[in-house]
């Protein structure tokens, strides 16, 4: 069976221009319940989180082995990629609705 993330395997998505540096938007985030979305600031998923040209390649080759080394299945890191691609989304939509509001 394929995975419903198929569809984002690879995918560039270039098209993100929220700022993570932009301190008052961040703290609109946070009382509204979103803080988690971005990682802790200066961690490796914060730094890809910012990055637009973030590929699923280079996600997975930072990504792809746990702390205690479990090296995760192509289906798992699918999931882990989509929820990447999930907050990146959901971060664009904040920051639209930031400077609309």
């Amino acid at each position: 069976m394929a995975s419903v993330l198929e569809p984002y395997r690879g995918r560039d998505f270039s098209g993100f221009d929220f700022d993570l540096s932009n301190v008052e938007w961040r703290e609109w985030l946070v009382k509204r319940g979103q803080g988690h979305l971005w990682g802790e600031t200066g961690s490796q998923r914060h730094d890809m989180t910012q990055d637009p040209h973030v590929t699923r390649e280079a996600f997975c080759e930072a990504f792809g082995v746990s702390i205690g080394g479990y090296i995760f299945t192509d289906s798992e890191m699918d999931t882990h990629w989509g929820i990447m691609v999930m907050s990146k989304c959901l971060l664009q939509k904040f920051w639209d609705e930031y400077w609309d509001w």
